[in-house]
């Protein structure tokens, strides 16, 4: 697997992907997000997706975002569910990939006010729409809309 590099864009956007993987993976498996960082970063950067039949290159990800993402995830994540809960009371009966997808959008805009509220909302979309074809890219644009920072 060899490192694949992009623009600084495609590299941010590799990172929210990368987070939100280790974010569910970490839901699903009762870790916290740090203990993923490494695993994610050794054995996952360089590795397409397959996704109908198309392979798309993965880019590497900006691992300075990457780990901020998992990190603030990871200190913060009590609370940033208990704020999500604010705008979409039935948060725990979603599927863990868009609690995963929620969550680190959330933290971002909460966390990176030196970033676009917009920019940082459409990137999770763009996220959302790679794993659900249905009206989640909706309610994922509805619920970090309504988060300040």
């Amino acid at each position: 697997m060899s490192k694949k590099t992009g623009s600084a864009k495609a590299r941010n956007s590799a990172a929210r992907l990368f987070a939100v993987q280790a974010v569910y993976q970490s839901i699903a498996l009762g870790k916290r997000p740090m203990a993923l960082v490494q695993e994610y970063l050794t054995h996952n950067v360089g590795i397409d997706l397959a996704q109908d039949g198309d392979v798309f290159e993965m880019v590497s990800p900006d691992e300075t975002l990457f780990k901020s993402i998992m990190a603030g995830v990871d200190a913060r994540g009590d609370e940033l569910h208990t704020f999500i809960k604010l705008y979409l009371p039935n948060f725990d009966d979603k599927e863990l990939l868009l609690k995963a997808i929620l969550v680190c959008g959330a933290y971002e805009i909460l966390a990176h006010t030196d970033l676009d509220k917009a920019l940082v909302i459409s990137e999770y979309i763009h996220v959302t729409k790679a794993f659900y074809d249905g009206s989640e890219s909706k309610l994922v644009n509805a619920v970090l809309d309504k988060v300040n920072a």
